[in-house]
C-alpha cells in the first residue's frame, strides 16, 4: 500500500531485528503434528497422494512446532540418510460442519498438501537469505464435517526444509472480552483518545496527515476533520483541549472550534511518538527513534530524560506522579519518579514486541498492546494477562483507547486500516491467566 510505505517505514526498523521471538504461541495454529523419518524420492510424488502401504511401514514420531508453528525438519533431522530428502507429516483438522476454511502455510523447499487424500496444493519456496521462508500461502481447504486428514509431503530445497500450518483467521479473546464492532479500510489510524464532553473519539490518520473523528458506536466517520498535520501519531484530551503529536512537534487544538490554539516545536527528536497531560498542564513525550523523554510547558520542550532502558520507548501513561513508559527494547513498562527520575521495571513481556498503546483501566491496572496484535492487562503487580491476541491474521495493535465508564476498547490498526471496538467484562479485569 504506497500510501502507508511513509507510515510503517519506522516501524520496520523495529520489526526487522524483533519478529519472530515470541514465547506464546500464535493463535490457530494446527497441531499435534506426526512427522515420519526422511524417505528417498518417489517420482510419482508429490502429484499423487502416497499409498497407504508408504504411510503404513513409515517410522513416525509426535513432533510439536515452535511458538511461531514451525516445524523444523532440518533441526529435526540434521544428517538424513543419502537421498533421503522427503518427510511425510499428518494431523487431522475438526470441522463441525461442511465447508471452506482457510489455512495458512509457510514452509522451505517444495511442499506438497493433501486433504483426505487429494491434493489440494503444491509448491515449491523461493525465500531470499535471512527470510524465515517463502510467503506465506493461503489454502482453501474444503473440510468435510468431523474429521479430516490433513498429510503433508515435504521436501528438502535449497533454502532449507521447514513448514507450518494455522487457522488464518484465528484470533484469540479472553474469556471476558467480546467484539463490539469493527470499522475496515479506513486508512493509517494510529491513536484514539475519548472526548468524555463530547461524546466522541478522535484519532489520528497518520496516512492521510489529518485528524479523524467518528461516534462511540462507529458512527458518523470524519477523517479528515481536520487537516494540515505532518503524520502524526499520538492523541490524548485533557482540561477540554485536543493535544496531538506530528512530526512538526506538539498541537493543541479547541476540539470545539476544530481551531488550533498552539503549536510546539521539538527540536532534535528523531521520532516523536505518544504523550500524556498532566493536571498541571505540563506535557511529556516519547522519542522512539532516540529512546529519550521530552517535557513541555508554556510552549517550549526540553530534552528531560535519556537512559538505556528507555531505547525505543513508546507508550506513555501516568500514575500519579509517575510516568509509565511502554519499552519496546525489552518489551516491558518502565516507572519514571517525575521527581527523582529514578527508573523501576513494572511489568514484562520480553523481547520481540512493539510496545505501543498503554492506558489506565480503571482498576488499578493497566492495558497495553504490543503492535504484532496482542493487548494485555497488567494488575497493580506487574503480573500480566492476555485478552487478544491476533497476530495469526495480523490484527495489529497500535495506540487504543479504553473507557471504563463504558468498558469500551477501541483499537486503530494503522498498517491493516481498520479500527475495533472490544467489550471488556470484569474477568478481563481481574486475575491473571
Amino acid at each position: 500500500m504506497p500510501r502507508l510505505s511513509l507510515a510503517f517505514a519506522f516501524f520496520a526498523v523495529l520489526v526487522a531485528p524483533l519478529f519472530g521471538a515470541t514465547s506464546e504461541p500464535v493463535p490457530g495454529l494446527v497441531t499435534p503434528w506426526e512427522i515420519s523419518a526422511p524417505v528417498r524420492l518417489n517420482p510419482i510424488e508429490p502429484e499423487r497422494c502416497p499409498s497407504a502401504k508408504a504411510l503404513g511401514s513409515a517410522d513416525w514420531k509426535p513432533a510439536a512446532p515452535d511458538t511461531l508453528g514451525v516445524i523444523d525438519i532440518a533441526a529435526l533431522h540434521p544428517n538424513p540418510p543419502a537421498g533421503a530428502t522427503r518427510i511425510y507429516a499428518r494431523t487431522t483438522l475438526p470441522a463441525t460442519e461442511a465447508g471452506p476454511r482457510a489455512f495458512t502455510f509457510g514452509y522451505r523447499g517444495d511442499l506438497a498438501v493433501y486433504l483426505n487424500r487429494q491434493l489440494v496444493f503444491h509448491g515449491h519456496s523461493h525465500a531470499p537469505t535471512g527470510a524465515p521462508w517463502t510467503a506465506d500461502t493461503t489454502i482453501s481447504l474444503p473440510l468435510s464435517a468431523g474429521s479430516n486428514d490433513l498429510l503433508v509431503v515435504a521436501t528438502r530445497g535449497a533454502d532449507g526444509w521447514a513448514f507450518s500450518v494455522r487457522d488464518r483467521d484465528a484470533v484469540f479473546l479472553h474469556a471476558g472480552v467480546t467484539r463490539a464492532w469493527e470499522l475496515p479500510d479506513l486508512g493509517g489510524l494510529e491513536s484514539v483518545a475519548f472526548d468524555a464532553k463530547r461524546n466522541v473519539l478522535f484519532a489520528s490518520n497518520y496516512a492521510g496527515n489529518a485528524l479523524a473523528r467518528l461516534n462511540l458506536d462507529g458512527r458518523d466517520v470524519n477523517l479528515t476533520w481536520m487537516s494540515g498535520f505532518r503524520r502524526p501519531t499520538g492523541v490524548k484530551v485533557a482540561q477540554d483541549r485536543l493535544y496531538v503529536i506530528d512530526r512538526s512537534g506538539l498541537s493543541v487544538i479547541d476540539p470545539e472550534s476544530a481551531q488550533v490554539l498552539s503549536r510546539t516545536p521539538i527540536e532534535g527528536a528523531g521520532f516523536a511518538n505518544d504523550l500524556v497531560v498532566h493536571p498541571s498542564g505540563v506535557v511529556y513525550v516519547t522519542d522512539s527513534a532516540r529512546g529519550t523523554l521530552y517535557r513541555l510547558e508554556s510552549g517550549k520542550a526540553e530534552l528531560w530524560l535519556a537512559d538505556p532502558r528507555l531505547a525505543q520507548c513508546n507508550g506513555l501513561a501516568l500514575d500519579g506522579e509517575r510516568l509509565l513508559v511502554g519499552v519496546s527494547s525489552s518489551g516491558t513498562i518502565q516507572r519514571v519518579d517525575l521527581a527523582t527520575r529514578q527508573i523501576a521495571t513494572v511489568a514484562t513481556i520480553g523481547p520481540g514486541v512493539i510496545m505501543d498503546g498503554l492506558v489506565g483501566d480503571g482498576r488499578e491496572g493497566w492495558l497495553f498492546s504490543d503492535y504484532f496484535g496482542r493487548v494485555y492487562r497488567a494488575n497493580a503487580k506487574g503480573e500480566t494477562t492476555l485478552l487478544i491476541d491476533g497476530r495469526g491474521p495480523q490484527r495489529f495493535c497500535a495506540d487504543f483507547e479504553f473507557i471504563p465508564s463504558l468498558s469500551l476498547l477501541v483499537i486503530p490498526s494503522l498498517h491493516e486500516q481498520r479500527l475495533t471496538a472490544y467489550r471488556l467484562a470484569p474477568p478481563a479485569l481481574g486475575a491473571t491467566r
